[in-house]
């Protein structure tokens, strides 16, 4: 709330969802009849997407913003009416890129019953694929905890062509920074695939369409 005040946004509460509730209508009146436009969704899906659906009956008309692993698509998918806007920092699923497109195929073929329409999902294949490029690059004689490290501080303001939200280095002694980008979307229930929203001035991670990031606030 106080960010939000920064960017000038004006905010109404911090609302407590409980997952074993029978319904949440009482919420979901007042905030319609608040006119909220937006509601930040920092909750796990599962309850996200029944409150999303009972706000939705009590007729809610706004958005519903969801970060990360709060957002997953196919059960947004499952809410009719939803609309959300939100943000990843896995890579997007949805992107026009030979990358993703692997990554996308890989799935499908080795992993047909998981859901990877996520950012938690692209996360790990982004990390996975940084460890093969580290040790790619270093090329270890001995597979150990030493050569691995030493194959990690091999990495140096690596973004993987735009796989990762920023440039990543890992250096010996000294903690990793946070990641302070992400990638923005849009993604309506009905919606075949999300979609990127415009990145003002320039990408965090250098990369343009799909995979170009957004440092907003960093």
């Amino acid at each position: 709330m106080a960010y939000a005040k920064e960017v000038g946004l004006q905010t109404e509460n911090v609302q407590l969802f409980s997952a074993s509730a029978a319904n949440y209508t009482a919420e979901c009146l007042s905030y319609v009849g608040k006119g909220v436009d937006v509601i930040a969704m920092n909750i796990g899906i599962a309850t996200g997407a029944r409150v999303m659906a009972d706000c939705l009956q009590q007729g809610y008309q706004g958005k519903w913003s969801m970060m990360n692993s709060g957002f997953d698509q196919a059960k947004v998918a499952e809410v009719s009416g939803a609309q959300t806007a939100g943000s990843t920092q896995g890579f997007p699923w949805w992107a026009d890129d030979p990358k993703v497109e692997t990554y996308r195929q890989a799935m499908k073929k080795y992993s047909p019953d998981t859901q990877w329409q996520g950012g938690n999902t692209t996360s790990v294949w982004a990390t996975l694929e940084l460890f093969k490029k580290a040790m790619e690059t270093a090329k270890p004689a001995t597979i150990d905890r030493a050569s691995i490290l030493t194959a990690m501080y091999t990495v140096k303001d690596e973004t993987l062509g735009g796989l990762l939200p920023e440039p990543v280095t890992f250096t010996e002694g000294q903690p990793s920074k946070a990641v302070g980008c992400s990638w923005l979307f849009s993604y309506n229930a009905g919606d075949e695939n999300p979609k990127s929203l415009p990145v003002e001035g320039t990408a965090g991670n250098a990369a343009s369409g799909d995979l170009a990031s957004t440092c907003i606030g960093y």
